[in-house]
């Protein structure tokens, strides 16, 4: 033995160890645990309360036969889209160019309708029309390219002022592009083997063209003519993709769609914007918006009176405010002035307006980028941004169905942050949303979010176009 080392007792040294205390605890209540449960998961149900139901995603149609069945050859086979599935152009008096695209047969949610290539894309950040316009005539198949462009609406001047609305409205145009005229017309000579005294003209007109059908990410041929709904009434999506071959755009059905009803897609984004916003947006366009009011999303402003124009004003300011708020370097200080600007717009239009909807989309954008970087594991930004996705979506369910696209975006946001306040600040988390007061419940929570999220985005994405 070791001086001074401790001996190892004998077990007749040992003392008799004590007999734990064993507690009882009560078993939970079966009808307890499931109502919780039910109210955990109740906001991803539906606006009835049932369970969302992705369907699986459909084949898209792209052989020959289908893509022939969409457009008269003779006319529209120079540029064809990659894919046409179950469409036709049918007549529409009521509408510009009278034209527009139908259901050839029932849709389902999720099927491709059009896969399509740009005609022109925009030559850089320049969104003017002549800038496009530019870029189709210097190409080295413009006259081709100008053949296309003679397609769209409006294919005169004469439809144009029938579209217009007033001779002022197309005079004001006349007055905007009358620069480009003259700056294009020697390209448009060369380009269509025109003379000079009609290439002001058809410039002009082409202008309104690309005014009237162009998209972010360029002039589609075909997708031009799909007519315009509010988010609230569009049936069909369009989205563009990047590929290896460069952009793709494709447009797929949102809602089930009957044989020989329109197919239609907002022209505006984002998708929660209120009345008064379309209706100052839709300007640049020769129509005006025609969309009902959704009653519980879209009503008058509660505070203050004035109409549209009251309200666009009171959502200038609340933008403002919560851009300067994000720009703010001190993280808690940022959140509490975002959530400010929020509150704000909130006393004044309410809780469910669409205009506080499109806001806190802006939020949730800035405080992503803030979460990814220098706020990284701050609890307050993580608790704002959870609020105002769990709002969003609830708006995105009445206003484009549990289905859409772009409830993908907001649920993913849901589930990731659930499960990064778990991480970091579970009793700060338990404490604020108490209907996921528990990790059981917070994980299911955060489950449910995630495979909503998963299946829509499956569904939108899974086909080969």
């Amino acid at each position: 033995m070791f001086e001074g080392w401790p001996a190892s007792p004998r077990p007749s040294d040992e003392a008799s160890p004590t007999p734990p205390v064993r507690v009882q605890r009560p078993k939970p209540d079966p009808k307890v645990v499931a109502d919780q449960l039910a109210a955990a998961l109740r906001p991803f149900a539906d606006a009835d309360g049932a369970e969302i139901v992705v369907p699986a995603p459909r084949a898209a149609a792209s052989s020959a036969a289908d893509v022939c069945s969409y457009f008269p050859p003779s006319e529209w086979s120079l540029f064809p889209p990659h894919t046409a599935g179950p469409v036709q152009i049918a007549t529409l008096p009521l509408v510009g160019g009278h034209r527009g695209v139908v259901a050839s047969r029932d849709v389902e949610v999720g099927e491709v309708l059009l896969a399509e290539g740009p005609l022109v894309r925009w030559p850089s950040s320049d969104r003017a029309p002549a800038s496009l316009l530019a870029a189709a005539l210097t190409c080295s198949d413009a006259a081709e390219r100008l053949g296309a462009l003679a397609l769209l609406h409006p294919r005169s001047m004469d439809d144009a002022l029938a579209s217009a609305g007033s001779r002022e409205r197309l005079t004001r145009w006349c007055a905007k592009y009358a620069a480009a005229g003259e700056e294009l017309a020697p390209l448009w000579c060369t380009a269509a083997g025109g003379s000079a005294d009609g290439a002001a003209a058809a410039v002009l007109r082409l202008c309104l063209v690309v005014q009237w059908n162009a998209f972010d990410s360029g002039l589609y041929v075909h997708q031009a003519l799909f007519n315009h709904a509010c988010s609230g009434q569009a049936n069909c999506d369009k989205a563009a993709h990047r590929t290896s071959d460069g952009v793709c755009s494709v447009i797929r059905a949102t809602r089930r769609i009957r044989a020989g009803d329109e197919c239609l897609i907002s022209y505006l984004q984002p998708a929660e914007l209120s009345h008064a916003t379309i209706a100052s947006r839709l300007e640049q366009f020769d129509f005006t918006c025609s969309c009902a009011r959704h009653p519980v999303l879209d009503a008058a402003v509660a505070r203050g009176g004035g109409g549209d124009d009251a309200l666009r004003a009171l959502e200038d300011v609340a933008t403002a405010s919560l851009k300067a708020a994000l720009q703010l370097a001190a993280p808690r200080a940022a959140v509490a002035a975002a959530r400010a600007a929020v509150a704000s717009l909130v006393e004044d239009c309410g809780e469910r307006h669409l205009a506080v909807a499109t806001l806190r989309r802006e939020a949730l954008v800035g405080l992503r980028r803030r979460l990814s970087g220098q706020d990284k594991d701050t609890a307050d930004a993580m608790v704002l941004l959870l609020e105002c996705a769990v709002e969003l979506w609830y708006t995105q369910r009445l206003l484009l169905g549990p289905l859409h696209p772009e409830c993908a975006q907001t649920l993913f946001d849901i589930g990731v942050t659930i499960q990064r306040l778990l991480a970091t600040a579970p009793q700060l988390f338990f404490r604020l949303f108490p209907h996921w007061g528990s990790p059981l419940l917070a994980a299911k929570a955060e489950q449910r979010a995630l495979q909503l999220h998963a299946h829509i985005v499956a569904l939108y994405t899974a086909l080969s176009v």
